[in-house]
């Protein structure tokens, strides 16, 4: 993030998806590396942020991926705002809806890697895509989570390590989901989330050196644990609610 302007682009996607009963359709079981996973939607909700010594206006969700094997494009969130993605970049990553692996692929070797994890997986099932500055708030909220170098506890939108500039109900709204989210029993329920952790070269190596941190990574919230089991078989219908937000400072073409 070497830029004063951010070139960052997140995610958040569109609400609810439904992924019809049929083997073109179905999603690839979790745990397994799917690739030519491409970014096709932008959103346009937009604000002030920063990250460090970086800063610029970006456009918040919602925003869609498309997951080979399927014919529709999911809702997802991006949970880390540094990265710099494009519309319809195509990328490898890791599927699955191990909070613990999340947790080691992307936030390896942070102590508070798998609460953060934790946390971002409860905000995005709060996620509804009726209400613009809800999903904006949540999506600002989850990169603060992110974006927390020094230990989960002090998380703040005006004072944290990602910070917003609306200084309205809009970051009251996105404080008050972090409060929330800080909330949360240690043992909660990891598993109403899928994540997609950007890969390399399509290979999930066992000491973490092949996640690709130049693109972004997402998760989505699913109705229940239990339909995870069915996702490749194509026999259930997948009501994706998602909580994706993207965001980019130009919309010439909207990069994320």
């Amino acid at each position: 993030m070497a830029r004063n302007t951010f070139s960052l682009v997140l995610c958040v996607l569109v609400g609810v998806v439904l992924v019809g009963a049929g083997p073109a359709a179905a999603l690839p079981m979790p745990d397994t590396t799917v690739s030519e996973v491409k970014l096709v939607g932008a959103g346009s909700l937009t604000d002030w942020i920063s990250i460090g010594a970086d800063s610029g206006t970006v456009i918040l969700g919602p925003y869609s991926l498309k997951v080979p094997s399927t014919d529709v494009a999911l809702a997802w969130m991006c949970f880390d705002a540094a990265p710099t993605m494009h519309l319809n970049q195509t990328w490898s990553a890791y599927l699955t809806n191990d909070a613990k692996t999340a947790a080691d692929l992307w936030f390896h070797g942070d102590t508070f890697g798998e609460q953060k994890i934790h946390m971002i997986s409860w905000l995005a099932t709060q996620w509804d895509r009726t209400n613009a500055a809800q999903m904006g708030a949540i999506n600002e909220a989850i990169w603060e989570i992110s974006a927390d170098y020094a230990g989960l506890g002090t998380l703040d939108l005006a004072t944290g390590n990602f910070q917003t500039k609306d200084t309205s109900a809009y970051r009251t709204l996105a404080n008050s989901y972090l409060t929330a989210a800080l909330g949360l029993p240690a043992d909660s329920d990891y598993g109403q989330s899928l994540f997609l952790i950007p890969l390399i070269d399509g290979t999930k190596d066992v000491d973490w050196t092949n996640v690709d941190r130049n693109i972004q990574p997402f998760v989505t919230a699913v109705p229940e644990p239990g339909t995870l089991l069915l996702l490749g078989s194509g026999l259930v219908g997948l009501a994706a609610f998602a909580s994706r937000h993207n965001h980019r400072r130009h919309p010439d073409p909207p990069r994320a």
